[in-house]
């Protein structure tokens, strides 16, 4: 009798010693956003003020319910492969949630062949986690992605270059060939 009691003993302190180390590695690890409401509301408020700062218009009121965006910084991106693409990259931290928040919009790239795809990669110099991939990105348009991506945890500190890379789908995580990359400031 004694050695069940002491086995279920051994199996629950097992159990729990697992589930501590679980949500202790879920702490600074992306949050999958797809095509979610913050998603799409990052997405909607950026054309409204990529729209307001084309026409020259200052900022209206904001919809009641809607805040606007106030990135921390900020980046074109440059083509680096000869392919006409260009960009612009945006991250912005939000203390209160300790989320990370990027948002790319990548034009004129010819769309990939076959089963390829873009993917975004959020960058810093010496950081044993860098890179962070941002997810694939969405098509919009010929030739125009999307990449809205959240991030548990400050990204806002040194991760400061953007890189668009397409890629094989040959399951090998590894950023392939850089397409468009800029520095965020």
């Amino acid at each position: 009798m004694k050695k069940i009691i002491t086995f279920i003993i051994v199996v629950l302190i097992i159990i729990l010693a697992i589930l501590f180390l679980r949500k202790k590695k879920k702490q600074d690890t992306y949050v999958p956003s797809g095509t979610d409401r913050v998603s799409q509301m990052l997405t909607e408020q950026f054309r409204a003020q990529q729209e307001q700062r084309a026409s020259g218009s200052q900022a209206s009121t904001p919809a009641p319910g809607s805040v606007p965006i106030v990135w921390d910084i900020q980046g074109s991106l440059a083509d680096v492969a000869n392919t006409g693409g260009s960009g612009e990259a945006f991250l912005r931290y939000d203390v209160a949630t300790n989320t990370s928040y990027i948002y790319a919009e990548i034009m004129n790239v010819p769309d990939p062949e076959g089963t390829d795809f873009y993917e975004g990669w959020i960058v810093k110099k010496g950081d044993v986690r860098s890179p962070i991939t941002t997810e694939r990105l969405e098509r919009e348009a010929p030739g125009m992605y999307t990449n809205v991506f959240e991030y548990q945890g400050d990204l806002s500190d040194g991760w400061n270059f953007y890189v668009l890379t397409l890629e094989p789908d040959d399951g090998n995580p590894a950023p392939a060939k850089h397409i468009v990359e800029g520095v965020l400031r």
